[in-house]
């Protein structure tokens, strides 16, 4: 008698509505522009306004979409540097 072939398992599709998170390896982006005092505002203002209203934050930079979670509590960094004919603000988040 012939052995049978075994199948290999399929995946189930999540239910409808549902989304699956898998975990992805580290990534690290990093991007510069110069871009109008405005669009910078209007830029962190989406920001905070993505960090203030939940968990989640979705983010697309050059045409790359980002979304990940964000804790109730998160560590704040502000570094300023005032030099001659230029200034550097970074504002850094972690958790």
């Amino acid at each position: 008698m012939a052995a049978k072939k075994k199948m290999p398992a399929k995946r189930k599709a999540p239910a409808k509505g549902r989304t699956t998170t898998r975990r992805m390896e580290p990534v690290k982006i990093e991007t510069k522009s110069t871009v109008g005092r405005q669009e910078a505002a209007a830029w962190l203002s989406e920001l905070a306004r993505q960090l203030a209203a939940g968990d989640e934050i979705e983010l697309e930079r050059k045409g790359v979409h980002f979304k990940f979670g964000v804790p109730d509590e998160v560590e704040l960094e502000l570094e300023l540097e005032i030099g001659e004919g230029r200034t550097e603000l970074e504002i850094e988040l972690q958790w």
